[in-house]
């Protein structure tokens, strides 16, 4: 898919268009579809229809949001478009250039990984203090976090894949993170709560250290 459309960041909003058909009680209700703010020509009135009318129109822009009249379209309709008709009476489509979807991409992910290393700390201390629910809790928000920032990176790959000696650099650093979450793994199902929490103090946060680096100069590369 070219644009994030099946991937959540998304907004609309509308206002209905009539046209008629069949006998003179009979009419057909078109969505206004505004890409960019600008009406687009053309008959749709379903999501699909939109989706695909605003595709071909957008070019090699990607389309990033949506908002059917006022109400930011839901994640289930953008992966399976509903056969409504009409979808909404006006649909807002926003898009963005490759370069900058890239950028904001890595920026964000750079960020979050501000945010993971204070969980990794927290974490740790749970587990010297004995708190292991509370500990294990913490565990699935790393890898919940750890997860998004995978996501984030197949999807910035997707927009505009790296250069050779960059790629290599991140597939090295994608080993080293599967090898440590594994760790994780393996430290909790031997209740290893030592290993545990070193594994978070220190390997995790040099994972942490090594991406926000790789983010940022792949950031400042696709500038």
């Amino acid at each position: 898919m070219r644009d994030l459309v099946g991937v959540g960041r998304l907004k609309s909003i509308g206002k209905c268009l009539n046209s008629g058909v069949g006998g003179p009680n009979s009419r057909l209700l078109d969505m206004r579809i505004l890409l960019d703010g600008r009406v687009l020509e053309g008959a749709a009135s379903t999501l699909r229809e939109a989706i695909e009318l605003a595709r071909r129109s957008a070019g090699d822009r990607f389309l990033i949001q949506m908002v059917a009249d006022g109400v930011p379209v839901s994640a289930e309709d953008l992966d399976d478009p509903p056969a409504r008709s009409p979808y909404a009476q006006v649909l807002e489509i926003t898009t963005a250039n490759p370069e900058d979807l890239v950028r904001t991409v890595l920026f964000e992910a750079a960020d979050m990984l501000e945010q993971v290393k204070p969980m990794h700390a927290d974490v740790a201390q749970r587990v010297q203090r004995g708190e292991l629910s509370s500990a294990m809790e913490g565990v699935a928000q790393v890898f919940q976090a750890w997860g998004d920032l995978r996501q984030a990176i197949d999807l910035a790959m997707k927009l505009g894949p790296c250069s050779a000696a960059s790629a290599e650099d991140l597939n090295s650093m994608l080993t080293d993170l599967a090898r440590r979450l594994t760790d994780l793994k393996q430290a909790i199902s031997t209740k290893d709560w030592v290993g545990l929490g070193d594994v978070l103090a220190y390997d995790m946060d040099h994972s942490a250290d090594r991406f926000r680096s790789w983010l940022l100069a792949a950031a400042g590369q696709a500038a």
